[in-house]
């Protein structure tokens, strides 16, 4: 692995887990959850060091191995995506895909208690830690289940056409 890349990431089977800033200044660890395929293709990536001067501690870099950054993932959004409706406040394109996530959440669960927390694991909003000291390890399992089956039943809606692009169906 990249030298000090396992202090940041970490890669399962279905999930991948970084630190990251938060509001106020806490730092936490985020548990994304991703199919297995994308899991083992990261994993392949963080033992790549083979990246342009300067870029190596990136995990995300292009095909000229330089970092794949908030700047450059927005221009990739913008040219590949049809423009999104998104509301103000909601941090514009590079928050597509989640916007895009959170609709869907919504649309098919609601807006509960329950639907929020497991919407809070998909997003990574809030750190595993704080869930399972809120609601115990039991609970968070049960959450985290339902967090992989949501992100599952997402993939297979965009594979049977559920999403439509450029305003047809697919």
């Amino acid at each position: 692995a990249r030298e000090g890349m396992e202090s940041y990431w970490k890669f399962g089977t279905n999930f991948v887990e970084y630190i990251q800033p938060k509001k106020g200044g806490i730092v936490g660890r985020i548990k994304k959850y991703v199919t297995s395929d994308l899991g083992k293709k990261l994993k392949e990536y963080s033992q790549d060091t083979d990246a342009a001067p300067g870029h190596n501690d990136f995990l995300f870099r292009d095909f000229e191995a330089k970092a794949i950054n908030d700047a450059s993932a927005k221009i990739l959004v913008k040219k590949y995506f049809p423009k999104k409706n998104i509301p103000e406040g909601e941090a514009g394109e590079h928050r597509a895909f989640r916007y895009g996530i959170e609709q869907h959440f919504v649309k098919k669960y609601g807006k509960g208690k329950e639907a929020g927390d497991v919407l809070k694991l998909v997003l990574g909003d809030t750190p595993p830690g704080d869930m399972i000291s809120t609601y115990g390890a039991k609970r968070y399992d049960a959450l985290e289940r339902q967090a992989k089956k949501f992100i599952e039943e997402y993939l297979q809606d965009i594979d049977n056409g559920y999403f439509h692009v450029n305003g047809d169906p697919s």
